[in-house]
Formats: structure tokens, sequence, C-alpha cells
């Protein structure tokens, strides 16, 4: 274990094994590799405003909670703040709302729970669409969309998607939609895989233990699995094929009906906007 961890690139060992601080009582990672990211303008997040925020109309905020370890979408400095596409994306979705916003970090399996005690009024950071959701979350219209991919260690006998047959996959908790694909995943030999870990609290941890010999591969969303393969050159690759298409929105309590009407009015806005296809450049790019 200790001859391949040595292998792994610098980027993997600072932003994905190694170097955890505790920061609000949050994990955060430090994913510090250029300057891209000590540019990147600071956003308020909910250990700083909650305070403030409990003081002031709750109408005038828009708290949103996210996975603040799932680059290039949402993750965590070594100073707390917290940077990617999804939090600019929403710092100009709540500027056309007319509210501030509050960033607050989460754990992703509890998403639901946060959502329906009011804590939060969406959830951003790789939430995908899918139909039986619309029984437990009120859904905005796609921003973004993303192939489900396998990411596995760069000397993988895998060359394939079809390959997973009798292999053991990691998974990210709460990432339900991945699992749904595995479940019903038969490859052209009629072999389903062997396993589902879905132990792992963030991406950067599941893709840690594969490294390590704990699984054999990893289900992710492109972008991220492109942006942990374009920052540590090596360590990684992606499998030829993909599955579904996944629609990424946010997502509110279920019922809130008016809320989604005018987020949509605003994800029309961004999207149709100069400054959207300046953040997808900057942080959706595999070059």
């Amino acid at each position: 274990m200790k001859t391949k961890m040595k292998k792994v690139t610098k980027y993997l060992v600072t932003a994905v094994v190694a170097v955890v601080l505790a920061v609000g009582g949050y994990f955060a990672y430090d994913y510090v590799t250029g300057d891209s990211n000590a540019q990147a303008e600071k956003v308020q997040t909910f250990g700083s405003l909650v305070s403030s925020a409990e003081k002031k109309d709750r109408s005038k905020t828009l708290v949103v909670g996210l996975d603040a370890e799932y680059p290039p979408l949402a993750f965590s400095l070594a100073d707390g703040n917290i940077v990617g596409f999804d939090v600019e994306f929403l710092k100009e979705l709540a500027g056309i709302m007319d509210k501030e916003l509050v960033i607050k970090p989460i754990d992703w399996s509890e998403k639901l729970d946060r959502l329906n005690s009011g804590e939060l009024d969406l959830v951003a950071s790789g939430f995908t669409y899918s139909k039986d959701r619309t029984n437990r979350y009120s859904m905005s219209k796609p921003y973004l969309s993303a192939d489900v991919v396998v990411m596995v260690p760069t000397d993988s006998s895998m060359s394939s998607v079809d390959d997973l047959g009798g292999k053991v996959v990691g998974l990210q908790q709460g990432v339900e939609s991945h699992k749904e694909i595995l479940e019903k995943f038969v490859n052209s030999k009629g072999q389903r895989v062997a396993g589902i870990e879905m132990k792992h609290v963030d991406l950067g941890m599941a893709l840690s233990d594969m490294l390590q010999g704990g699984e054999d591969a990893v289900l992710a969303d492109s972008p991220s699995a492109l942006y942990y393969s374009k920052n540590s050159p090596g360590s990684f690759r992606i499998l030829t094929g993909s599955f579904e298409q996944d629609d990424i929105v946010l997502a509110a309590k279920k019922g809130k009906t008016e809320l989604i009407e005018d987020v949509n009015r605003a994800i029309d806005k961004v999207t149709q906007s100069r400054t959207f296809r300046d953040l997808h450049a900057k942080w959706m790019s595999d070059k």
C-alpha cells in the first residue's frame, strides 16, 4: 500500500488523501493547484453568516446546501473558503433573485432532511434529476448536463465500461442515481458488478480508497472525473464508454413551487449570459 501511494501525485496527496482540516465541524481538503483558485472571489459561508442571517428577513436570503468536496462544482480551500462552478453560478442566480447568497456545506446524505427542516432553501453541487426524486423534491430545470463515467487507476487492466462485470465499484454516499445504474448493470457476458461500496462521504475519499486497493473502480459525473484526471496526472483514467447522461438541477423541499418558479426564471437569465459561458470555460474545460 505504501509503495502504491508513493505514486500518487502531489495534488492528489494534498487534495484527496492526506490533508484534512477541521473547518467549522466540516472536513475541508486543500485543492490549491494554481492561480485560478487563488484569485477566486470569496463567497459568504453559512458559518460566518448564520448569526446575521437569523436576524435578517429570511425572505431576503437564499441558503444553499452543497457538497463542498465535489470539484469542479464546489470544493473547500485550506482556509475554509468554498470555490467552484456552482458557487459562482449561485452567486449570479441569487443576484438576479435579489437575495443574499448563504452557502452551507453539508453531508450529502443528509440533503433531504436539511431541506425538509427548513434549514436550507436549495441544494446544489451535482444534484441530478430523476423521476423517482420528483416524489421527494421540487426540482428546477437543468442548468448543466453530465455523463456518468467510470474512473479507474491508471494501471488497471479494465478498458471499457463493459469490464465492470465482476468488479467492486465505489460510490459517494447519497448519490442514489449512480447506485441505481450499477444495480441495473449487466455487461455483454451477462455479468453484474460484484459489489457496490457506498461508504465514502465524498468523491475524493472514494478515489483515494480505490488507489489503495479498496475498490476496482469509482463511478462519477464527467465534470468531476475530468477535473481529478487533469489535476492528478498519472493517477486515474476514464474508461471508454459511459452510462446515461445526467441533468444537473437545483432541488428544494417538495411543494416549494413558487421558489422553483423564481429559480427557473433566474436560471434562464444566467444560462443565456456571457458570464455563464465564461464560467463553463473556466471550470469545465478539460484543457
